[in-house]
C-alpha cells in the first residue's frame, strides 16, 4: 500500500477523521483550485488562504488568529501565526513562524508573504487544509500532492 493509498484509506475509510473541523453546508473540496507547486514543481491543487480563513470562522466564530512579528528587515521577514480555537483561550492550538527573504517574494512583497505564509501554514496544522483529502481527477486517477 501506497502513501497516497493510505492517506486516502485514512480519510474515507475513518469518519472520525472525515468529520474534523466539518461545518455543515461548507465543503472545502469544491474550492480547491489546480497550480504548479513552486516547490516541487508538480501540478497541485491547492485551497487558498482566503478558503482555509473562511472555513476556520465558520467552525470557530469565537476564534482568532494571532500574527507576529518576530524580525522585519530590508531584505528578510520573519512572522509566527498562532490559532486560538477561542479568542479567550490562554494559548494557541497550533503555531507556526514563517521566514520569508525579499528575493523569495513575488514583487518583494516579502511583509506580506512571511504573514500569509505563517497564516497559511498555522491553518492548515490546526486542520483547515487538504492534507487529509483523497485529491485525483476521476478519470485518470493520478494523485495530486497539495501545498501542505
Amino acid at each position: 500500500m501506497s502513501k497516497n493509498d493510505s492517506v486516502a484509506a485514512m480519510y474515507t475509510r475513518m469518519p472520525m477523521v472525515a468529520a474534523l473541523n466539518k461545518v455543515p453546508g461548507f465543503d472545502p473540496m469544491k474550492l480547491l483550485r489546480r497550480t504548479v507547486s513552486s516547490k516541487t514543481g508538480e501540478e497541485v491543487f491547492k485551497l487558498d488562504l482566503q478558503y482555509k480563513k473562511l472555513w476556520f470562522r465558520l467552525r470557530h466564530p469565537e476564534g482568532r488568529i494571532r500574527v507576529n512579528p518576530l524580525r522585519i528587515t530590508e531584505q528578510i521577514a520573519i512572522y509566527e501565526a498562532q490559532v486560538y480555537l477561542h479568542k479567550e483561550d490562554p494559548a494557541p492550538v497550533c503555531s507556526f513562524t514563517s521566514s520569508i527573504s525579499k528575493e523569495e517574494a513575488p514583487d518583494g512583497k516579502y511583509i506580506q508573504a512571511a504573514q500569509e505564509d505563517a497564516i497559511d501554514n498555522a491553518l492548515s496544522d490546526a486542520g483547515f487544509g487538504i492534507q487529509l483529502s483523497d485529491v485525483s481527477t476521476p478519470a485518470s486517477m493520478r494523485h495530486y500532492g497539495s501545498e501542505i
